[in-house]
């Protein structure tokens, strides 16, 4: 009777990792590799056992431990999985069993996460994720939606209890730490497994493009500028030295241009110009200038010749054809097919990341990307959860929006703006969740912890 409360958090450490382990050995089996990495299951599921019952209690260390397990090594893929197939391999179900293990502690610690749940951010990115485990009932693959969505709380209150409990400085040292490893894991092995680190030219592509250990080139790029963002707002904050900026920042401009991801690349750029420039008035005319010149430019290409614009396109294009500038290497079509599957269900849409394998069924016969997702961050979830099931993305973004320009917050700010303009081109974070959705919530997380009243605003917002 008089030991409820250490018999409860023993029980609680050793209660999860006994599922992690379960669910692990259950992936283990399914993909039929049970025999040969038992030894290594069990002495991770030991290590885990300690590190989990850390994250139970919310001691700093363990919440960092799998802050950092999440970043790094569910980043990892040593797999290339086709169009469609979403049942469980050994890959996928250990990152399974992670994110079951993060969202049980996620419901135990739910009294840190309920101040952060009143604020409106926050509180809309878990509404989302609600509804996005709520389409399992009308989702055309109701178990990988059921997953995704469990990723989805899972990495929220990770975010949630990082911001809260770990301090401001410690979770950035600890993110771009994580990060970094990954990078310079992806670098070395284009140096050393060439075979395997880099990306052969493709059909609508020339040059190789370095994708490491994360299973695309886009997918690295987009790992590689979170970490520039990261290490920018960092030093901005001064939570790391001028060396350690120089290092990670290095480290992540080398990875991002060797995976020649434009798109990653551009957002990381004009959202750190974003912030940079809206601190002087000349930087505010600067901006709207450039926004006017762009406006400009726009207007000229409806205009301009066909032949001309050809021309300019060639020089700008990877292949040197103006079709990949116009298509946008391919993802216009996706977006038309994408359009069609909205038409068809566009109130609450297919189920949350249900529709992988429908695309192919509507992209023109001649395509030769990939189907697996619209590339567009918009159109994802439209096609996942219809126009109701989005609108706490929606109204998400657009509060995020007034408060870049009422309450300004410039890592906060900088880390949003990247998610959009990143998202013109990938699915971000209304796709399965990956290192950029963790990062993302994070920022939420941190943001409402700073409003919350009491003890969260100090732990949200302190430097040590």
């Amino acid at each position: 009777m008089a030991a409820t409360g250490h018999g409860q958090t023993l029980l609680q450490g050793f209660a999860l990792p006994l599922a992690a382990a379960l669910a692990l050995m259950g992936a283990l089996v399914v993909a039929g590799s049970a025999g040969t990495l038992l030894p290594v299951a069990l002495a991770g599921t030991a290590a885990a056992g300690v590190l989990i019952a850390g994250f139970v209690r919310g001691a700093p260390w363990g919440i960092a431990a799998l802050l950092t397990m999440a970043l790094l090594g569910l980043s990892l893929n040593f797999r290339v999985r086709g169009v469609g197939e979403v049942g469980l391999d050994w890959q996928n179900g250990a990152k399974l069993a992670t994110w079951v293990v993060l969202a049980g502690v996620t419901v135990l610690r739910r009294r840190d996460l309920a101040p952060l749940l009143r604020q409106p951010c926050y509180g809309l990115a878990f509404a989302y994720a609600g509804l996005a485990l709520a389409s399992t009932g009308w989702s055309q693959t109701p178990a990988y939606t059921a997953a995704n969505a469990l990723g989805m709380v899972a990495y929220l209150g990770l975010a949630g209890l990082a911001a809260t409990r770990m301090g401001e400085g410690a979770a950035l040292r600890t993110m771009i730490a994580a990060i970094s490893v990954l990078a310079a894991v992806s670098l070395a092995g284009g140096l050393l497994v060439p075979d395997l680190a880099w990306s052969p030219p493709s059909d609508v592509e020339v040059n190789y493009r370095l994708e490491g250990f994360s299973g695309h080139p886009n997918a690295l790029g987009q790992q590689a500028a979170v970490l520039c963002l990261l290490a920018v707002a960092a030093r901005r904050l001064r939570a790391i030295g001028t060396v350690a900026f120089l290092a990670a920042a290095g480290l992540g401009l080398a990875t991002l241009l060797t995976s020649r991801s434009r798109f990653a690349l551009t957002a990381f750029l004009a959202s750190w110009a974003f912030v940079v420039l809206r601190r002087r008035p000349a930087g505010r005319v600067l901006m709207a200038g450039g926004a006017g010149l762009a406006l400009l430019a726009a207007a000229l290409v409806t205009v301009l010749p066909l032949s001309g614009i050809d021309a300019l396109f060639d020089g700008l294009s990877r292949t040197g054809d103006a079709s990949e500038i116009v298509t946008l290497t391919g993802r216009t079509d996706l977006w038309a097919a994408a359009a069609e599957l909205i038409a068809r269900a566009p109130l609450f849409g297919w189920g949350f990341a249900g529709t992988e394998g429908m695309l192919a069924d509507y992209v023109p016969r001649n395509f030769v990307g990939a189907t697996v997702n619209p590339h567009n961050m918009v159109m994802q979830t439209l096609m996942s959860l219809g126009f109701l099931g989005s609108l706490p993305a929606f109204a998400l973004f657009a509060l995020l929006g007034v408060k870049a320009f009422v309450r300004p917050d410039d890592l906060r700010d900088q880390v949003v703006l990247f998610v959009l303009i990143d998202g013109l081109g990938e699915v971000e974070v209304y796709g399965t969740p990956v290192l950029l959705n963790l990062v993302f919530y994070w920022a939420l997380a941190r943001d409402a912890a700073g409003a919350a009243p009491g003890r969260l605003a100090h732990y949200g917002r302190a430097s040590p």
